[in-house]
């Protein structure tokens, strides 16, 4: 009893297209599956999602003028700490020529 290979060549081909009907059987049914999911999801959030959409150019707008005052915010900061620094040396000028006088007095008051 000999078999051919013929026959032994397309009864394997026949297995393997059965298994990959099944897999295709089971991608299929998970797919479907998730599309009833995706379809579950947006149903029971399409108010949550409609809303949020109509509210981005509000909160976007929001953001660009918290932007704007940030940055006058910063701008006058960098103002102020230039002044800051610039009557600090005005102040330390100062008291080195104050220390100077004192020095000078008190050389003058040891004779």
């Amino acid at each position: 009893m000999y078999i051919n290979i013929y026959t032994l060549f397309f009864v394997i081909l026949g297995l393997l297209g059965i298994v990959a009907l099944v897999f295709l059987i089971i991608l299929l049914k998970r797919t479907a599956s998730l599309i009833y999911k995706i379809n579950k999801f947006w149903d029971s959030n399409s108010k949550n999602i409609s809303s949020t959409v109509e509210e981005m150019p509000k909160v976007l707008k929001n953001v660009g003028d918290i932007t704007e005052n940030v940055n006058l915010v910063s701008e006058v900061a960098t103002e102020m700490t230039a002044s800051i620094v610039d009557k600090t040396d005005r102040m330390l000028d100062g008291l080195n020529i104050f220390k100077e006088i004192i020095n000078v007095l008190k050389k003058i008051l040891k004779k």
